[in-house]
């Protein structure tokens, strides 16, 4: 019976680690249909390494959409691109609190396409009244706050990109 109840809590223990942490070990490969993914609303990590074997002109950039509580409609959209043609990337972040109102945030980094690009976000702590969130991109970071949580995210691209190791914490 002791041996019976050991197992149980063995099986208990991985099953509730295997529900806290959502892992997708195989690289997703995006190219025109969305991924996406829920999340709890609580605070969470979101990893990723972003692949593009091309550097990316302003027509063609991989891009993922954070989007708030369904009640306020928050939304939130990265994009991630070579706007100039120089062959080095940057990042925009830009999300619209209400119809009229739309914030954009650029993060010139310039970092080049020679390697992979390894994402961070950071999602839902709470910080005053707001919800604080952070988005680290190869260590450069960005900080912004909304009201609502953010709840799904929806990956997705106007061309073949892959998306390796893709994890929720």
């Amino acid at each position: 019976m002791k041996k019976n109840i050991k197992y149980f809590g063995l099986v208990f223990i991985l099953l509730s680690a295997a529900a806290l942490s959502k892992d997708i070990p195989e690289a997703i490969v995006l190219g025109g249909d969305p991924l996406p993914l829920e999340l709890s609303g609580k605070p969470e990590v979101v990893s990723f390494t972003l692949q593009v074997d091309e550097a990316l002109s302003a027509s063609k950039v991989p891009r993922f959409e954070l989007i708030g509580n369904k009640k306020n409609k928050e939304m939130f959209s990265l994009t991630v691109g070579d706007k100039e043609c120089t062959g080095y990337y940057s990042a925009e972040l830009s999300y619209q609190i209400s119809k009229q109102d739309r914030l954009t945030y650029y993060m010139e980094s310039k970092f080049p396409w020679s390697g992979d690009i390894k994402v961070l976000l950071y999602l839902n702590e709470k910080s005053s009244s707001r919800n604080r969130h952070s988005l680290d991109m190869n260590g450069e970071q960005f900080v912004f706050e909304t009201h609502g949580k953010i709840r799904d995210i929806v990956f997705d691209s106007y061309l073949v990109v892959k998306l390796n190791g893709l994890r929720v914490e």
